[in-house]
């Protein structure tokens, strides 16, 4: 399985999502929503061209690396585009 995390790059609203990427994000949405942590399972996730758009407000740097682990537990090839924001409570 190969993982990247990508830097934030502009969204492009016009293209609609493949089979592929509509099977991946139903994969990554139900990792992030079974997480038994709370804050990971508010993280939203779109993807588009297998690369996957994660965003949210975490409470901790903990919290935004169990999210990634979450989605990384998700099997194929596609990158991440991380915008989770960490917001100390």
């Amino acid at each position: 399985m190969m993982l990247t995390v990508m830097e934030s790059a502009p969204c492009r609203q016009s293209q609609l999502p493949s089979r592929e990427d509509t099977r991946l994000r139903a994969a990554i949405e139900m990792r992030l929503r079974f997480s038994s942590h709370r804050p990971v399972r508010r993280v939203r996730c779109e993807v588009l061209r297998g690369t996957a758009l994660l965003v949210g407000v975490v409470p901790s740097y903990h919290m935004l690396q169990l999210a990634l682990a979450a989605v990384a537990e998700v099997a194929g090839e596609f990158g991440i585009d991380n915008r989770q924001v960490r917001r100390p409570e």
